[in-house]
């Protein structure tokens, strides 16, 4: 099932500037652009190790001059990525320039594998951009939302635990497959264990504890970096068990208030009731 989209009439109410969104998107365009540069720069005859530092330097320092500038001077561009799967194109196009790079190795040697460094680095801004988008779009519609209710909440400590389990045992094998790999001179072992190690990170957090907010467009979720708002829309119901307030998802992790956590369970449970329908 696909998720619905959110529906505004005009996401950008007021300009204002992002310089946080312009750094990162000034990265991300240093990361891109540079394997090409320098390997223009390269097949022209220019390979030494100073004249392609200071081309790396100038690219960046251009690259960030220009996002700097584009989205100062045109704000609204960013919650209107947001608000489309475009927010992902930037992720999609480091990895093809990672690919297309390591394409490249037969005439460019070592610059084809730093591409490919800079192509992987530019998937990772490129997300970190796409999740920015979504949350300055999510921020752009609450400004014209009622909030009816905020708290903060996580799983409960059972599922919690269950969790940290999990990414322990993760970490720790990834651990131990790593330093196998590099004892034994298995390199494709020491970069699988590498990912395996930061899934067992990524794993640790879900169930934290989360500030979420009741509005009349839907269920906002505040996180350090960034807001998401869930449309009402994707959601088939509500129910409370034993130790939780559940929010169903069809196809996605549910949403799990513990009631431990919760100073007042029913005002939560009351205000979800005026949004969705409660499932036995």
């Amino acid at each position: 099932m696909s998720r619905p989209a959110l529906q505004v009439a005009d996401p950008t109410p007021v300009r204002r500037s992002d310089p946080v969104f312009g750094i990162a998107a000034g990265l991300y365009l240093a990361l891109l652009l540079s394997p090409a540069v320098l390997l223009a720069v390269s097949v022209t005859g220019w390979t030494e190790p100073g004249v392609l530092y200071g081309t790396f330097l100038v690219t960046g320092v251009g690259a960030l001059a220009l996002a700097g500038l584009v989205f100062s001077r045109h704000p609204g561009l960013v919650p209107r990525l947001g608000s489309s799967p475009l927010a992902w194109l930037p992720a999609v196009m480091g990895v093809v320039v990672a690919a297309g790079a390591l394409a490249t190795f037969e005439y460019a040697g070592g610059l084809s594998v730093l591409g490919a460094f800079f192509g992987l680095f530019a998937a990772l801004v490129g997300t970190l951009l796409g999740a920015l988008a979504r949350s300055r779009y999510a921020n752009a519609v609450l400004e014209d939302a009622a909030e009816q209710l905020a708290f903060e909440a996580g799983w409960p400590q059972g599922p919690r635990n269950r969790v940290y389990a999990v990414a322990g045992v993760v970490a720790g094998l990834s651990a131990i497959g790593w330093l196998a790999g590099v004892v034994a001179g298995f390199d494709w072992l020491v970069t699988l264990c590498q990912m395996g190690f930061s899934l067992g990170l990524v794993t640790s957090v879900v169930g934290r504890s989360r500030t979420y907010r009741v509005t009349s467009a839907g269920l906002a979720v505040d996180e350090p970096l960034r807001t998401r708002l869930l449309p009402w829309s994707a959601f088939e119901g509500w129910d409370r068990t034993d130790d939780a307030i559940e929010v169903r998802r069809p196809w996605r992790v549910d949403v799990r208030l513990a009631t431990d956590d919760l100073a007042d369970p029913d005002a939560v449970a009351d205000a979800l009731a005026r949004h969705l329908p409660a499932r036995a």
